[in-house]
Parts: structure tokens; sequence; C-alpha cells
């Protein structure tokens, strides 16, 4: 049933204006963000620790209203994925201050991380991979129904962007694409436990535990570690924003590099995050304390 809800929904996002589109969606979110209360704590809790201690509490819940409006619209985006038109796209993934970097391990054929976050527009991040000539393949979850899997998936991988399911596989086969010079993106704000690889970094004013696999990838591999996102504009257009590989000082203990990779990492990506607190999408708590 709620594959067809989606195939509908899809249908008619793809038919109407696109600010129509944002005008339906935007307040149908904020009434589910209104009735869910762990939810809106956990959002509201993740961007005090990013606005900091000082800032009053109307600000945050004001910039977590903002949150839930650009999410909106990052939702309907996904379902006028499938239809969108070279010029769209084109259009979409022109400005990209930063781009050169990406060019620059394109043109070597050498494999590159992309370090993003759920900010933004990630499928229009990759989008803009895919138009300057480097299919980057994504890490993607399951959502428990093979129908649904297969519908949500199709939209993304018809514009040309690439899937590795997150089962046991997805390392050695990201370890593979790296190795041949390809691009993997992998969203650096997911919380990974300890037993599960994870490793503690500072970010922002305590500690979270962030995934390990870029830092350890690019360490075994050699690929380039680059910082990126694509961010939404007052006029809803977008512009890409790439930071210089992420580099650190070799010590030979495998463990310790990845450690300060890592933390270098979370360095890079705080800043995306100090700058745009209102398009990022993180809906769980993230931090473990509060040193």
């Amino acid at each position: 049933m709620l594959v067809w809800v989606i195939r509908g929904l899809s249908w008619l996002a793809g038919r109407l204006p696109r600010r129509l589109d944002y005008a339906v969606a935007i307040p149908v979110l904020l009434t589910f963000y209104a009735g869910w209360p762990r939810w809106r704590a956990a959002i509201q809790e993740n961007l005090g620790h990013v606005l900091g201690p000082t800032a009053p509490r109307s600000q945050v819940r004001r910039t977590a209203r903002q949150v839930m409006r650009n999410y909106a619209k990052v939702l309907v985006e996904f379902l006028r994925l499938p239809h969108l038109k070279e010029d769209e796209i084109t259009r979409a993934v022109a400005n990209v201050p930063g781009e050169e970097h990406l060019i620059a391990v394109r043109d070597a054929k050498q494999g590159v991380i992309v370090a993003t976050l759920h900010l933004g527009n990630w499928d229009i991040a990759a989008l803009g991979m895919v138009y300057r000539g480097l299919p980057v393949h994504v890490f993607t979850d399951s959502f428990g129904s093979p129908q649904f899997d297969a519908l949500i998936h199709s939209y993304r991988t018809r514009q040309g962007i690439q899937l590795i399911p997150a089962n046991g596989m997805a390392v050695r086969r990201a370890y593979r694409i790296l190795k041949q010079g390809g691009a993997v993106a992998i969203a650096f704000d997911v919380p990974v436990p300890l037993e599960e690889g994870g490793i503690p970094v500072r970010f922002f004013d305590g500690t979270i535990m962030a995934p390990a696999g870029p830092a350890r990838l690019a360490l075994r591999t050699g690929a380039v570690v680059l910082p990126g996102i694509s961010v939404r504009q007052p006029d809803d257009s977008f512009r890409g924003w790439i930071k210089p590989p992420v580099t650190i000082e070799p010590t030979g203990d495998e463990e310790q590099d990845a450690r300060l990779l890592t933390q270098a990492i979370a360095h890079e990506c705080e800043d995306f995050v100090r700058h745009h607190p209102e398009q990022w999408y993180m809906f769980r708590p993230l931090w473990t304390d509060h040193s």
C-alpha cells in the first residue's frame, strides 16, 4: 500500500509547480513535528549544542521549525527526482565553489570519499558529482520492505547515483570502488556505537560517536577525503560547497591515525552545520555527553 502511495505522490509532485508542492508539504510536516514530542525534543536538543548555551530557547525552537520547513522541501524534491529533466539538473548543480578539488581527483583517477551530512539536499549533491563525470556510490539503508526499498532506490539510480546497501559486504565493496578510482559518499552524522566501530570525537560542545568508516577506508585505500554538501539558497536553488582534502600527519599507528583523521573530518563537518543549522536534519540524539 505504501509503495502505491509514494508512487502516487511522486506522480502528483512531478506534475504540480514546485512551489505548490512546497506549500502543501510544509504544513503537513509542521503538524507532524508538533504532534511528536520525542522527535521535537531530539531536534531541539541537537540544535542547542549547535547554537550554543547562550542561545535563547525561542531561537532554538524557531530554528527547529525552519529545519522542518526545509526538510519538507527535501521530501518534495525526492518525490520529484524521477521527473527531473536535464536542464533542471544542470541548473541545480551548476554553482559549486570548491569543485576544483573534485575535478582534480577525478582527473587523477584517484579514489575519493565525500564526507557529507544530512544537510541541504544530498541527492542534489550526488547529482552534482554525476554531472561532473564522477558517478558517486552512496550507502543506503533498508526500509524494511523489499518493494519499498526497490522503489526508493530506483528514484536515485535512474539519475545515475549508485547505491551500496548497508550490509555485511558494504565496506568491502566500498574498498574495491575506491581502489579502482571511484567515489563513495558517507554521511558523517550517523551515530555509530563504540562496539560497532564508532570513534568518539569532539563536535561543538560535546562528544559524538562518529563513523570510523571514512577514515579507515581512506587510510587503507589512499583515497582523498573531501568534505562536501549542497546547500539550499533563499530562492530554493542550490549551492555546492566542497572543501579541500582533509589530511593528517601520519603516526604509523593505524588506530591513532583513524582517530586523528576522524576528528579532522568532524571539524570540517562542524563548520558546515555552524553555517547552516536550519538545514541540518538530525532527528535523533547525537551527543553522548556535554564535556
